[in-house]
């Protein structure tokens, strides 16, 4: 099935997983009920969990949210668009999205992927009237998001789902970011390859995390109340509110080499704790307890390849090809976490051991990873 047919299927109101430079997506016209509430039947999807709008063109947010888009957007749409970047922005009362997209609310996240085989789809549906299509990423909720035509086929192998199959991998691995242009000043509602420095360095833009955010408007280190109240009620962004990302085994975040008795908590900056001081529940304070993990047949660790976890693994009974690689980067990490979270599945793993020590020492580059191991470990 080539570009047109999977867009004849867009144009029929009915679903197609297709790739992005970041993952998956599981696509709809974004203007059709009924193609968009089969996204979310599908998936397993709660309903106030917005949707990602993909366009080929600049003009099709126009068309889509009802107005030209601000200064800022057209500023950020030019240095990152085509990309990982999804930019939130209000809509007029007589936009066309569903409002199965929006959850109801009265904005909503555009993106226009890199992937060449994501844009040609959206090229060939717009040309069928198809203005944009909206894609959460192609999996069961809650499941480690698809990185490979493979891990869509896992989760929908029952649905009959049209899959279009590339050659091009996901060069992300992880989500886009979410920059909500809807409040000033914007704010990282979600953090992916295009981070707070690169928006200001190319742009000059300021941008707050949400987590920033809350906690200027409440006046303290943490989100406040109100404002997280909000945000857990009506979210403004996938993956804002609930467990993401979660493979079935039981996963722990670790810092450090190991052999030690990992406690709870960490006082390292991350997305959520931006300037330091741990949150419980976020991690592991010490490292990976080996000897436990040896006594457990079904754990299993992901390593960098550098991490010092690797020496305290070979001194321990830990059996070596239980040990899978994140590779020698936080860019590498990315790209491998989601399928080797589905390989422990594979392989009926009970418990994932991850050394974040150099996700963490990578500050903001590592922060998109961060948040999605932390969401993963968080159910």
């Amino acid at each position: 099935m080539g570009d047109v047919s999977f867009a004849a299927e867009l144009a029929a109101e009915r679903v197609v997983a297709f790739p992005t430079e970041t993952v998956y997506g599981l696509g709809a016209n974004c203007c059709s009920d009924k193609a968009v509430s089969s996204v979310f039947k599908l998936k397993g999807r709660p309903s106030d969990n917005p949707l990602i709008v993909h366009v080929a063109t600049i003009a099709a947010v126009t068309s889509l949210s009802g107005s030209e888009p601000p200064p800022q957007a057209i500023k950020l749409m030019d240095a990152f668009w085509p990309g990982p970047l999804a930019i939130i922005l209000p809509l007029t009362p007589d936009s066309p999205i569903s409002k199965l997209v929006t959850a109801g609310l009265t904005t909503a996240a555009f993106r226009m992927p890199k992937h060449p085989a994501a844009l040609n789809l959206l090229q060939s549906a717009a040309s069928l009237g198809v203005q944009g299509v909206a894609a959460p990423s192609a999996n069961k909720s809650g499941r480690p998001s698809p990185t490979s035509a493979a891990h869509v086929a896992q989760d929908f192998q029952n649905e009959n789902v049209p899959i279009m199959q590339t050659d091009i991998p996901c060069e992300c691995g992880l989500e886009s970011t979410v920059l909500d242009l809807s409040r000033q000043p914007p704010c990282i509602l979600r953090h992916g390859a295009v981070t707070a420095s690169a928006i200001k360095q190319q742009t000059g833009i300021e941008v707050l995390s949400f987590h920033q955010a809350c906690a200027e408007a409440g006046g303290g280190g943490e989100p406040s109340s109100s404002s997280s109240a909000a945000a857990a009620a009506v979210p403004k962004a996938p993956g804002m509110k609930y467990r993401h990302y979660a493979p079935k085994a039981t996963l722990i975040l670790c810092e450090g080499g190991g052999g030690e008795e990992a406690t709870e908590g960490g006082g390292k900056a991350g997305p959520g704790n931006e300037s330091g001081g741990g949150k419980a529940g976020e991690g592991r304070g010490g490292g990976i307890p080996w000897d436990a993990a040896a006594a457990d047949a079904g754990a299993r660790a992901l390593l960098f390849d550098s991490s010092p976890a690797r020496s305290s693994a070979s001194a321990s009974t830990f059996p070596p090809q239980h040990i899978l690689s994140l590779g020698a980067s936080v860019k590498e990490a990315s790209q491998r976490v989601f399928a080797l979270l589905r390989a422990c599945d594979d392989a009926d793993a009970t418990t994932i051991y991850v050394d974040i020590s150099p996700v963490l020492a990578a500050g903001e580059e590592g922060y998109a990873l961060l948040d999605r191991l932390r969401k993963a470990a968080a159910g």
